[in-house]
């Protein structure tokens, strides 16, 4: 797991290395993330991909999550439209005292093709190792 103000070496294109937070990482767009999570030069502190194991995508056995991931979440009662949330909603859930929705909420089976919770957001629905 990673918090937010984890701090990581960051390398400008002049080759200056400044000090970024994990959560500044998150924010990036998803190209600019995986360019900088690949990058493996570390200094005053270790690379991004050592440090936000879970933006990076490189927690031990693959099991992390990326705040802004989506999963079905509930069809729309009028419309039928599904409706998606992402896993920092069930993460403030989570923190609120809902943990009886957030555990109905993970052990939701989703209509075929559409993403869980517990496969998308593993950190909070507490799947990791099973």
């Amino acid at each position: 797991y990673q918090v937010a103000g984890d701090k990581f070496s960051f390398f400008r294109k002049d080759g200056a290395e400044s000090l970024k937070a994990c959560k500044w990482l998150a924010r990036r767009p998803d190209r600019r993330i995986s360019r900088i999570c690949a990058e493996t030069r570390s200094g005053e502190f270790g690379p991004a991909q050592d440090i936000c194991k879970v933006t990076c995508g490189t927690c031990p056995n693959g099991c992390g999550e990326i705040n802004k991931d989506k999963f079905y979440l509930k069809a729309n009662k009028k419309s039928g439209a599904p409706i998606y949330k992402k896993c920092a909603w069930l993460q403030d859930l989570d923190s609120s005292s809902s943990s009886s929705r957030v555990k109905r909420i993970c052990e939701k089976t989703p209509p075929t093709g559409e993403k869980s919770a517990s496969s998308v957001c593993k950190v909070t629905c507490d799947m990791c190792g099973k």
